[in-house]
């Protein structure tokens, strides 16, 4: 199965296209396919997410604090981020 899944920034993005989320909320999406994976904790994964915004994939949609007083930040796929997955992603 492992040899199946995408790249984990790539599902990411995907995951994106649905809706708009906060790292944590991604992670919860992403974890039935990518929670034996190594790099599959909270601060590789928010890396992951950091740096596809810092290269202009993703956006930043709204920042709220929750119930635990935490700041979260919710991402968006943006037009390049699109643009990535139609040429790079097989059809399907």
């Amino acid at each position: 199965m492992a040899e199946n899944l995408l790249p984990l920034r790539f599902r990411v993005l995907k995951e994106l296209e649905e809706k708009k989320m906060h790292f944590q909320e991604l992670m919860t999406c992403l974890h039935p396919e990518y929670g034996a994976e190594k790099q599959f904790n909270e601060a590789a994964f928010l890396d992951h997410v950091l740096a596809l915004k810092e290269n202009g994939l993703l956006d930043e949609a709204d920042a709220y604090i929750n119930e635990q007083n935490q700041l979260l930040t919710t991402y968006q796929i943006n037009e390049a981020g699109k643009e990535m997955l139609r040429k790079y992603l097989p059809k399907k």
